[in-house]
């Protein structure tokens, strides 16, 4: 009997001090750059908890990725959408390239378009910083919009 408690104990003692060497979830490094002053300090030697320090990294990495991952997607148009009536505009062209028109909007945004055909003979011709009003419509499956007609406002 003596030697089965003898056992017994020793097996206690082994488990305890194998239980203080695993690590737990939340005591694995973290690759992050946050710095992390939280956890309680013990009264006595001034160290403060690990396990605390970690936990708050992690809700703090967590929170980050939440704000990161938000999508922004933007508006494909539909065939209903090409087909309704164009929408008149107001600008004062920023940039032009090989296909497209940046106009500053008469609201202060700038609103890039696609241009083809006779608008952008027409385009080509203006100069930035020229004020116009144009005619535009949605393409369908895109999310541009294309001018369809401009001129030079006076």
């Amino acid at each position: 009997m003596r030697n089965y408690s003898k056992v017994l104990i020793l097996s206690f003692i082994l488990v305890v001090l194998a239980s203080g060497c695993t690590k737990t979830k939340e005591e694995h490094t973290l690759d992050s750059d946050i710095e992390v002053s939280a956890g309680k300090e013990n009264a006595d030697n001034g160290v403060k908890s690990t396990r605390n320090v970690i936990e708050e990294t992690s809700i703090t990495n967590d929170t980050a990725i939440q704000q990161t991952e938000e999508p922004t997607t933007a508006y494909i148009a539909t065939k209903e959408d090409a087909s309704q009536s164009p929408l008149n505009g107001i600008g004062t062209i920023g940039s032009i390239s090989e296909d497209e028109v940046k106009i500053e909007m008469s609201e202060g945004a700038y609103q890039t378009f696609v241009i083809r055909g006779k608008v952008k003979k027409i385009v080509e011709k203006y100069k930035v910083g020229t004020k116009v009003s144009f005619r535009y419509k949605y393409l369908e499956g895109s999310a541009a919009m294309q001018i369809i007609s401009i001129s030079k406002k006076s």
